[in-house]
């Protein structure tokens, strides 16, 4: 290879690295963000949601944790009736809903 050609590559790479991946064209899907509630119907997700990888989202007024990472699509399992009890006294049932996310960066995703 000569050096001409080298050079032309290495010029060549922040384009490649800027050129939108067809990841990014892909269009938004369903996951469950998920909280604990208390009796009222408020809703509490602060600290342990950051913690388990998930991303606040406002649904209906409330909050609700959703899997900000597609490796975390699991809220549905850590917002229970048997968790939120211990960890937000006063907040006894665990709540979904579902929301649409969209892709972000390598295995990261937000609300669309």
């Amino acid at each position: 290879m000569s050096l001409k050609n080298l050079f032309a590559i290495i010029l060549a790479i922040p384009a490649i690295m800027a050129a939108p991946t067809a990841e990014a064209k892909v269009a938004g899907r369903e996951v469950l963000a998920c909280a604990c509630a208390n009796a009222a119907g408020e809703t509490k997700i602060d600290g342990y949601c950051q913690y388990i990888a998930g991303g606040n989202v406002e649904v209906d007024g409330r909050d609700y944790c959703f899997p900000a990472a597609t490796w975390s699509e699991y809220m549905e399992t850590r917002f229970t009736d048997d968790f939120c009890p211990g960890y937000y006294p006063g907040y006894t049932k665990g709540v979904c809903k579902t929301v649409s996310v969209c892709p972000l960066i390598g295995d990261y995703q937000k609300i669309c």
